[in-house]
């Protein structure tokens, strides 16, 4: 794994920061500027508190015993779409740098720039995940259905509803974008703060990197990993991060392609934090829905693709 590189710097003894892609951008700016100022929102004193706090937390954990990286920003990339090999060196070298600049005792990626530069081609589509235009492509529809509230006569149909488009796009019925959905169809605000669904506004690229956050962070921890921190600025995805990382034991399991979708499948429908649907469910109507989670195929009455 290619940001793996910071394993030898003895990472047992050492807590591990991942920094969402708005948190690097904080670094970028002062980085860039040299001072806070870019971080100052004359219109928003809510957003620009928020900010220097970042700065300020960030400060603070600036210490040898720590590594910072940027590596689920650089996954992600800068251009709110799915990037290619070019535009991901050029966003890892961007951050990877600024990062440098900033953090000036604790380890950072420097080390694994050299690899990316020479070996991003490797990468012609980057670093997501294989079922990643699916699954984007499934986000937006159901965002379209679920923007709003969705009266109770009506929440069998458009689960099954739902439950049949992510079957038709080829996306795994179990996989966490689908079971978040539904949690969001029955009102959870935790899945809805993580989708973030919206009549005109919706970005699906970053509902699904969001929401593919725990799992990468796995992808790049050793089973024996236990010090390790998410930053981020938005509440609703700290708590999804935090309640649905899979299991570590299970993380040397990561490889590529079809294999990483069955994984994160497998684990997010053995980990998921089923209490999102006791907000506005009575016990009969909560049994109902997690058989339908735990037997979707056979629910809507089609066979799972090998």
């Amino acid at each position: 794994m290619i940001f793996q590189w910071y394993l030898v710097f003895g990472w047992m003894e050492m807590t591990i920061y991942f920094l969402d892609r708005n948190v690097v951008s904080l670094v970028k700016s002062v980085s860039e500027f040299g001072n806070c100022s870019g971080l100052i929102k004359k219109d928003n004193k809510k957003a620009s508190k928020r900010n220097l706090n970042m700065i300020k937390k960030l400060r603070r954990q600036d210490k040898i015993k720590n590594i910072h990286t940027c590596v689920l920003s650089i996954v992600e990339g800068e251009l709110g779409r799915p990037q290619n090999d070019v535009d991901m060196k050029k966003v890892a070298e961007k951050e990877i740098q600024s990062m440098g600049s900033f953090f000036k005792k604790s380890k950072t990626d420097v080390g694994a720039l050299p690899f990316i530069q020479c070996n991003s081609g490797f990468f012609p589509k980057g670093l997501l995940e294989e079922s990643a235009d699916c699954v984007c492509s499934f986000l937006e529809f159901v965002s379209s259905e679920i923007y709003q509230p969705v009266s109770k006569k009506k929440l069998g149909d458009v689960r099954d509803k739902i439950l049949i488009k992510a079957f038709n796009l080829n996306v795994d019925l179990k996989h966490p974008a689908v079971l978040l959905s539904i949690g969001a169809l029955y009102g959870s605000k935790y899945a809805s703060g993580v989708i973030k669904p919206s009549e005109s506004n919706f970005n699906k690229y970053n509902a699904y990197n969001d929401i593919m956050i725990p799992f990468r962070i796995s992808r790049f921890l050793f089973k024996d990993s236990s010090k390790w921190k998410f930053l981020t600025m938005d509440e609703s995805l700290l708590s999804y991060v935090e309640k649905n990382l899979v299991s570590l034991n299970s993380a040397s399991l990561f490889s590529s392609g079809k294999y990483v979708d069955y994984r994160v499948s497998e684990n997010f429908s053995t980990f998921l934090d089923i209490k999102m649907f006791e907000e506005k469910l009575d016990e009969k109507e909560y049994k109902q829905i997690l058989h339908i989670l735990n037997n979707p195929y056979k629910h809507v009455g089609v066979e799972k693709i090998p």
